[in-house]
């Protein structure tokens, strides 16, 4: 029993370790968007779905003892599996088509690169469980257990990746490791395979009595809801801090933990869980709308003076979030585990298991984006979780002959208030979100148009979830130049300096559309080139304001990831570059490596300035383009507007390279204290620039915000939320 035990672990290992790096393999091909973890999870789940299927089917032939047929495929399967992943070490290349679709292209670029791999690893847990139960039916007992552990070495496995393989590995070796790993695997695989018998009529399925179909419509809905939530969740927190790793793993940890923990326990769910699950889901309510948790936080903060910062209060909301979807998952799976068949039945099971965590997933991943203009599908999911700790509650109350009805009635009564409160806080959410005019969503993002007063002027801005990409003022009259690009930001300050260095027309690109404010500097004669990857924000610029519209320069959008553009394009003589792409709260990785800036740097002037914006209050990014500069032979400075909200912007941080020294310049001198502008210089010590094959985020990460630790109180909480 011992090497089936070792085989499931290092599948599982194995199986939850290529997640994260395929996403990172595939992040600088589409755009480093948030979205791609989402696709990538759905996609494993339904690999994983139709790991399991094979499993059920193969063990249908083991007990029709077909065993050669059956041992000769499985053969076959592992062999395939191993060129796959003797090929992909050798020839892993996907490069993004303009003739299909991102979210299929994805796909396709997993299928291709891990498919057959992956898809192998998935059988492993239902086969192997069964084929050990079947060589030791005295161990009925303890075939569960075999579950656990494979969802402990899934954890590991997961856990490993941000921690160990990205901060210390390159793509290149990060793909050999894993490829060794396997090897090893399916050595374990083929005799374990070779050795197979047939599966006596002792586990046969004639043993217990069918299942119903409710009985399937149960274990359906309660792995797809936290398989759903998982995906929300994860879109909801990364695209406000970064689409990295990192990020990636916390929720998919907390998910693999409840499925360990609820497959451990040998106590039946109770009151107890009921009462402790409904107030982590209270909690989670309160984390996912802010508007009113901000409002009774701030005050508990004036009357007592406990909480320090924004940091904190955001720290503690996503605390919060994450403790509801453990306690969620947590109960749903521990129902599971209390609603699972005799040993026997394992295979199909796990089956109907995998069926609800894809459905959760397809959900979330691929029909919410098509059918809804927000993130409905959150709260939508939690709706559906509320009803599923009820029905495990009654269903618990049914199997208790004294004190039934009082039981069943204190539960309704919980979640009949619990419900009140759900349908209180989206109610006054939506009240509160009156501003917003239009809602619309595609894969890469959830965009409003909001109107409503800046420094007492009506104003219209576009947002993706909390982050701002840019306003404008209704009144013609008032400054165009807005936002973080206000005259008084780095680039409003290197677009005035270039104006007055090259009074004749100018050719600018710019990486990020947003509204198209930066046009609001354009001369005729210029020319201004946006690079843009999400077609709907280049329809509402057109659309909702004016920028463009009213620019005296020639404008051009090319539609696509910025950098894959650049690369296809000839030698653009820029005499200004900015990049100013955000698909979260921070540029995707792909632009600032080094293969990027020297991307860069090819298609500028030789007196050319090349402008990054690096507002972040989650990642400090100056080390990352200090050394950038240095790799260039260029000068950095750095343009740090820490003045609170002005007439005309936002703070903003932008770093600033060129050929020649900028700090004497009267467009980079500041008398303002709150506007800082400091040369950089690469320090070399403890972080490296990053390439397309290696970067960690590690080093530069704000932990005291990321953690929300006590800080000096700074403002409010309102409009700050996650």
């Amino acid at each position: 029993m011992r090497l089936y035990a070792i085989t499931i672990f290092i599948g599982a290992f194995l199986l939850f370790l290529v997640q994260p790096m395929s996403a990172r393999y595939l992040t600088p091909v589409f755009g480093g968007s948030a979205v791609i973890w989402g696709i990538c999870l759905a996609f494993f789940q339904v690999l994983l779905l139709a790991g399991y299927f094979y499993a059920f089917n193969l063990n249908k032939a083991l007990r029709r003892h077909k065993v050669k047929t059956s041992r000769r495929f499985h053969f076959f399967m592992i062999g395939m599996s191993c060129l796959a992943v003797v090929y992909g070490l050798i020839h892993r290349d996907i490069h993004m088509s303009a003739n299909m679709a991102i979210e299929w292209q994805i796909l396709y670029g997993l299928l291709v690169t891990v498919g057959l791999p992956y898809f192998l690893l998935a059988t492993t847990n239902p086969l192997l469980q069964s084929w050990c139960l079947n060589r030791f039916p005295e161990k009925e007992s303890k075939v569960y257990h075999l579950y656990a552990l494979s969802n402990l070495g899934s954890l590991l496995g997961l856990l490993c990746y941000p921690i160990i393989m990205e901060p210390f590995f390159s793509l290149k070796d990060q793909n050999f490791i894993w490829s060794v790993g396997f090897i090893i695997y399916a050595l374990c695989l083929l005799w374990l395979t070779q050795s197979v018998k047939p599966l006596s009529s002792v586990t046969g399925e004639t043993r217990t009595a069918p299942i119903g179909i409710g009985r399937y419509a149960i274990w359906l809905g309660l792995s797809a809801v936290p398989s759903g939530l998982l995906i929300a969740i994860t879109h909801y927190l990364t695209q406000n801090i970064a689409p990295i790793p990192l990020f990636w793993v916390v929720p998919l940890t907390l998910y693999l933990l409840s499925f360990i923990w609820a497959f451990s326990l040998r106590h039946e769910i109770g009151p107890r869980h009921f009462f402790l699950t409904s107030a982590a889901f209270m909690l989670m309510l309160c984390a996912l709308f802010p508007q009113k948790a901000s409002y009774y936080i701030n005050g508990f903060n004036g009357t007592f003076g406990l909480f320090y910062s924004v940091s904190f209060a955001f720290g503690m909301l996503i605390m919060m979030l994450l403790a509801g979807f453990f306690a969620i998952g947590l109960h749903c799976h521990r129902t599971l585990s209390q609603l699972k068949p005799p040993a026997d039945q394992l295979t199909r099971f796990y089956l109907v298991i995998a069926l609800g965590g894809a459905l959760g997933g397809l959900f979330v991943a691929l029909l919410s984006p098509a059918i809804f203009n927000d993130y409905w599908e959150l709260p939508i999911l939690m709706a559906i979780a509320l009803i599923m700790i009820w029905m495990g509650y009654m269903d618990w109350c049914r199997g208790r002959a004294q004190g039934r009805f009082a039981y069943f009635l204190i539960g309704t009564l919980v979640m009949s208030l619990a419900l009140i409160g759900f349908i209180k806080l989206q109610s006054a959410t939506l009240l509160q979100d009156s501003a917003t005019v239009m809602r619309v969503r595609n894969i890469y993002a959830a965009l409003k148009i909001k109107e409503d007063d800046f420094q007492g002027h009506k104003i219209k801005i576009l947002t993706n979830g909390n982050v701002t990409h840019g306003f404008e003022y209704v009144d013609a009259a008032l400054p165009r130049k807005t936002g973080y690009y206000d005259p008084s930001s780095g680039v409003g300050r290197s677009l005035t300096y270039l104006h007055r260095q090259q009074p004749q027309s100018q050719h600018v690109g710019i990486i990020g559309l947003g509204i198209g404010t930066l046009a609001a500097y354009a001369r005729p004669g210029d020319l201004f080139t946006f690079y843009e990857i999400n077609p709907l924000v280049i329809s509402l610029a057109h659309q909702q304001f004016s920028y463009l519209a009213k620019s005296p320069a020639r404008t051009e959008i090319l539609l696509g990831d910025a950098r894959q553009t650049l690369e296809r394009q000839p030698n653009q003589q820029f005499d200004i570059l900015v990049v100013d792409a955000f698909s979260s709260d921070a540029i995707p990785i792909h632009l600032l490596t080094q293969e990027a800036f020297a991307l860069y740097n090819r298609h500028l002037k030789p007196d050319s300035l090349l402008v990054i914006h690096i507002s972040n209050q989650y990642i400090n990014l100056q080390p990352i383009t200090a050394a950038a500069a240095e790799s260039l032979g260029m000068h950095a400075l750095n343009v740090n507007n820490q003045k609170p909200e002005t007439p005309n912007g936002y703070a903003s941080n932008y770093v600033i390279l060129s050929r020649k020294d900028l700090t004497n310049e009267p467009e980079f001198l500041s008398q303002d204290k709150d506007i800082k502008i400091t040369p950089l210089t690469y320090s070399h010590s403890g972080v490296s620039l990053w390439t397309d094959q290696f970067s960690s985020i590690f080093p530069l990460l704000n932990w005291e915000l990321v953690l929300g630790l006590p800080k000096k109180r700074d403002v409010k909480l309102e409009n700050s939320g996650i």
